[in-house]
């Protein structure tokens, strides 16, 4: 075949090997025939782990000091001052809602924040820091 990529002036030959789905699914029928599946991890292993990774963000105690300070909450405040990526920070997020430090979305107005420092030490004291 003949690739043209994107920006490029010339076209490069590359030579692919064509698989039909029928071949595909033979051999994965035949892989599955062979032995049974050997896991490093079960699945309720990983569902844990990925629990435990969510809810232990080592940001989220700087993230409550700064939005105490701040006295307002949203996502793109936390990117910004964080430099941090979307997802992390609308996790962030989502945590502090869960746990009734902040309100819900607003539309693109900042979230009330209900949390104090005196609550914040509180709930500090209450939880073991590692799983915080």
């Amino acid at each position: 075949m003949l690739y043209l990529g994107n920006g490029q002036s010339s076209a490069i030959r590359l030579q692919g090997t064509f698989v039909t789905d029928a071949e595909i699914e033979r051999i994965i029928e035949h892989v599955q025939n062979e032995a049974a599946p050997e896991y490093l991890f079960g699945q309720e292993d990983l569902l844990a782990n990925a629990m435990e990774e969510e809810e232990s963000d080592p940001l989220f105690v700087e993230a409550c000091q700064f939005i105490i300070n701040q006295g307002s909450a949203s996502t793109s405040l936390l990117q910004r001052n964080f430099s941090i990526g979307y997802n992390r920070a609308a996790k962030l997020m989502d945590r502090m809602e869960e746990l009734g430090f902040i309100s819900e979305q607003k539309g693109s107005k900042p979230r009330d924040v209900f949390l104090t420092e005196n609550d914040f030490d509180q709930f500090l004291n209450r939880t073991d820091k590692s799983q915080v």
